[in-house]
This record gives C-alpha cells, structure tokens and sequence, in this order.
C-alpha cells in the first residue's frame, strides 16, 4: 500500500488535496504472472484559516502525522 497525493481544488483561502492510496499485488504461476493495481481515495486534507486537518472517508478525523510518516511526498507537501 502506498499513500500519494492526488488533485488539489484551490478555492480562496481554502485548499482541498485528496489523498490516494494504491495498492498493488502480483504473483506469478507456472502459465505466467499476474498483477493487480488498485486506486481508491483515502482521505481529505483540509488547509484553510483554522489550519491544516483531514478526514478518512468516512468523515472522521485523521491525524496528519498518521499520513505524513507513510509518504516522504506526503509529508513535504504538509510542510509547505
């Protein structure tokens, strides 16, 4: 599993970056290999006037350490 960041909405002062996540699976067998790729959002990150906070899916809070220890990317991006 890997988390990244995907599109950012601008509105103002409010930004809004969908976080992603992609997990990925292979395996090969005697006749070939397989691989099988899948991307689903992960979470919300919410920057604006009261500061910097995210949401899982399911609208509840998220810790940005949490995303920020799983992405170098991630984690550059919050640093901004």
């Amino acid at each position: 599993m890997r988390l990244e960041p995907g599109k950012t909405i601008v509105i103002g002062d409010l930004t809004l970056i969908m976080i992603e996540q992609l997990s990925m699976t292979a395996s090969d067998a005697s006749h070939g290999l397989w691989v099988n790729a899948r991307k689903e959002p992960y979470a919300l990150v919410i920057q604006d006037g009261q500061g910097l906070r995210a949401l899982d899916m399911q609208g509840n809070d998220l810790p940005i350490d949490s995303l920020s220890t799983q992405s170098m990317e991630l984690a550059s991006i919050f640093n901004q």
